[in-house]
């Protein structure tokens, strides 16, 4: 594993094994209107597909895709984005990388 110690920056090398899953993201904004503030720091994700829903998904994946989760009053509960990750070695996809974090 390089492990990328340095005092300025050291140039990333793309893993050779990748699977998907999704992260919880921008958890600063649980609690807050959606509104063009929060639109904001999606942004900064760079996503390519933005998808606000009170519930109703669809069960496709989209790289990068960013997915607001908002309660009947405009608020967010929470912000995912659906994500690539390398694989470690002896992980097979993305639920197993999670499950690798609790052994």
């Amino acid at each position: 594993m390089k492990d990328y110690r340095t005092n300025c920056a050291e140039r990333y090398v793309k893993p050779d094994r990748v699977g998907f899953t999704s992260l919880s993201v921008l958890e600063f904004l649980k609690g807050r209107e959606w509104d063009e503030v929060a639109l904001s720091y999606v942004h900064a994700l760079r996503p390519t597909f933005v998808r606000v829903t009170t519930g109703m998904m669809t069960c496709d994946w989209r790289a990068w895709r960013v997915t607001v989760n908002l309660d009947e009053k405009n608020t967010i509960e929470s912000i995912e984005q659906e994500v690539e990750v390398a694989l470690p070695e002896g992980v097979a996809n993305g639920q197993e990388l999670f499950k690798a974090l609790k052994s």
